[in-house]
C-alpha cells in the first residue's frame, strides 16, 4: 500500500500577504520534516515573488519581511531536490478552491525545458493526502536562481493547459504565442511565455546564468529587488548575472 505524502501547514498564512496575482495555480516550498512529511515554508500562494524571497533569505542569510510575509533562514534545501507545493486557488482564501485537472502530466511539460538545458534530474508529482494539494519534486537546479524558480511557475501554469491538449510541447508554445491564448487559457500566462520564450532559446546557446545575490540587492533595492523581478522582467544583460560563455 501506498502512503501518500501529507503537507504540514507552517509560515505565514496566505490571507496575510499582498498577492499580485489572486487565482490560478499557486505554490509554495516545503521542508522535508520526516519521512512523508513535508511542511510548507508560507501559505499555498499564487504569487511567486514570494518563493524569490525565501531563496534569497537563504541565499544572503537575512530575513525578509515584505508584502505580508516573514521569513528568516531555515536551510530547508536539501539533496538533489526540493519540492513545492501546489494547488488550484481562488481569491482571498487559505484553502484549495478546486482539484487540478491532468495534474499528473505537468511535470512532463517542466521535462521538455529540463532535458534541453540538460539538467541532471526531471521533475516529478505525486497526490497527497489533502486530494487538493500536489507535491512537486524538482531539481535543486530550478532553486539556484530567482529567475530560475520564477520559470519553474510559469513552466507549472502553463503546463496545466498544456495537459488538456494533444500537441507537443514545442507545436503547443509556438501556436500559443501566435494565437496570444488558447481557449481556456490565461493571456497573461500566454502573454509572459511569449516574452520567455525567447530567453530560453538564448540559455540553449549560452546556458544559464548564475546570479549575484548580493549585487542584484543593492542594484534593486533590497527586498523589492529579489521580489518583484522574475524571468519575465530579466535583463539577459544584468550586471548581476554570471554568464560562463
Amino acid at each position: 500500500m501506498v502512503t501518500l505524502p501529507k503537507i504540514i501547514n507552517g509560515g505565514t498564512p496566505r490571507s496575510f500577504l499582498g498577492e499580485g496575482r489572486t487565482h490560478g495555480i499557486g505554490s509554495m516550498f516545503c521542508k522535508k520534516t520526516r519521512t512523508n512529511e513535508y511542511t510548507l515554508l508560507g501559505g499555498i500562494t499564487t504569487c511567486k515573488d514570494y518563493l524569490h524571497d525565501i531563496l534569497a533569505a537563504e541565499r544572503l542569510g537575512v530575513k525578509v519581511n515584505i508584502y505580508g510575509f516573514e521569513y528568516s533562514k531555515q536551510n530547508p534545501f536539501k539533496g538533489k531536490f526540493a519540492y513545492l507545493a501546489i494547488a488550484m486557488l481562488s481569491s482571498n482564501t487559505n484553502s484549495p478552491s478546486s482539484e487540478i485537472k491532468n495534474w499528473g502530466k505537468i511535470p512532463e511539460f517542466i521535462n521538455y525545458f529540463e532535458k534541453s538545458l540538460k539538467f541532471d534530474d526531471l521533475s516529478s508529482i505525486s497526490a497527497t493526502i489533502d486530494p487538493l494539494i500536489y507535491l512537486l519534486r524538482v531539481p535543486v537546479k530550478w532553486i539556484e536562481t530567482t529567475y530560475l524558480i520564477s520559470f519553474l511557475t510559469l513552466l507549472v501554469r502553463v503546463g496545466y493547459f498544456w495537459a488538456g491538449q494533444q500537441l507537443s510541447v514545442v507545436d503547443y508554445v509556438k501556436y500559443s504565442i501566435s494565437k496570444g491564448y488558447i481557449a481556456g487559457e490565461s493571456g497573461d500566462d500566454i502573454g509572459q511565455l511569449k516574452i520567455v520564450w525567447p530567453k530560453f532559446l538564448v540559455f540553449l546557446d549560452r546556458g544559464l546564468p548564475n546570479e549575484n545575490y548580493k549585487i542584484r540587492e543593492y542594484s534593486l533595492g533590497t527586498g523589492a529587488g529579489w521580489h518583484n523581478n522574475g524571468i519575465y522582467n530579466l535583463d539577459l544583460a544584468s550586471k548581476w548575472l554570471i554568464w560562463e560563455k
